[in-house]
């Protein structure tokens, strides 16, 4: 029964090796995202499944509501977030029906202190982490030459500041 520490472990590839890793170990997985999930019977997370059309207009209209200007971006940035929130409950669902446990903790890999609090709740749960799997990451793709600094930095920093806090936490809680 190992215990997993997976950061943006629900989406892409990702989530299914967790699964199989499930499937084969009955271990438990404490997967780490940056957004904190809604609760499974959100409104918004359920019509999403059944009126995502009808749900951008409710977003555009909330978001003008809120002195927003409820563009097309923000909308699908909304949307965006309650996509992901699914992917995690689906993954969730899919690691429990495969035999392992999993927990979900909201944590900025980029922040140490949010990095640090999260080991040390794994920790204290179980004692230990046996695996690290790191696969946050953010989505920009187009040409180096063309990628702003900012979003270089962006990029760079979910992989590399990521990996240096898990694994200088991990190495601070003697997991």
């Amino acid at each position: 029964n190992p215990v997993f520490l997976v950061s943006g472990g629900t989406g892409g590839i990702t989530a299914p090796i967790v699964v199989d890793l499930a499937k084969n170990t009955s271990g438990r997985f404490y997967l780490l995202g940056r957004s904190p999930l809604p609760a499974p019977d959100d409104a918004d997370l359920q019509r999403l499944q059944k009126d995502r059309n009808g749900l951008k207009q409710d977003l555009a209209a909330r978001l003008v509501k809120e002195g927003a200007k409820g563009t097309p971006v923000e909308i699908e940035q909304k949307i965006s977030l309650l996509e992901r929130a699914a992917a995690t409950r689906d993954a969730i669902r899919s690691i429990e029906k495969a035999g392992g446990k999993a927990a979900y903790i909201p944590c900025d890999v980029t922040d140490f202190s949010a990095v640090s609090s999260a080991v040390k709740e794994v920790k204290k749960k179980e004692g230990r982490v046996d695996v690290l799997i790191h696969a946050a990451g953010v989505e920009r793709s187009r040409k180096l030459e063309n990628k702003p600094l900012d979003e270089f930095k962006n990029i760079f920093a979910v992989k590399a500041d990521g990996f240096f806090n898990l694994y200088h936490a991990l190495q601070q809680n003697k997991c």
